[in-house]
């Protein structure tokens, strides 16, 4: 077994490397042998790959937007998105999960990607100038209202809902 004493080429090797010969299956061996542990004990990106690096990373960066984002009210969009809530009440009540927020702002978005902040119950997005800016506003009062269910935090049903609701589907 070379393959487990071979240095990788790049220290971030391991991480895009996938099955039994990967840098993590060796460490989960050595945390074995150490510990007399007989549980594998999986580094994060083991499984995820690139993948699991993407969201990790998207997951730091959105906390931080959102510690550091102060709200500037948009009240056209606002009273827009009001007005669009109430005509997709009759198709989201139908899906598990849902309760629409009693309170919402949205605010506007100086750079970054356009995000939901659950606690302070606001929505950040740059306008509405154009059908894919409907599709985010709507993507994002979905995650208000799905935040208490484990739907608000799948992005394959947000995001066909969204465009659903929208029209785009």
């Amino acid at each position: 077994m070379l393959w487990r004493f071979a240095k990788p080429k790049s220290p971030l090797a391991p991480l895009f490397q996938r099955g039994e010969a990967t840098y993590a299956a060796h460490w989960g061996a050595v945390c074995s042998a150490q510990n007399g542990d007989s549980k594998h004990h999986a580094s994060p990106f083991e499984k995820g790959g690139l993948r699991g690096i993407c969201l990790f990373i998207l997951l730091l960066t959105s906390n931080q937007a959102t510690a550091s984002t102060p709200c500037q009210p948009l009240p056209e969009i606002q009273q827009r998105l009001e007005q669009l809530a109430r005509g997709w009440h009759s198709t989201l009540a139908l899906e598990t999960g849902y309760a629409p927020p009693a309170r919402y702002t949205v605010c506007q978005l100086k750079s970054g990607l356009p995000f939901a902040d659950h606690k302070l119950k606001r929505i950040y997005i740059r306008g509405l100038a154009s059908e894919n800016d409907e599709i985010t506003l709507a993507h994002e009062y979905l995650h208000l209202a799905f935040s208490h269910h484990p739907r608000g935090h799948d992005e394959v049903f947000i995001e066909a809902m969204a465009r659903r609701l929208v029209g785009v589907l």
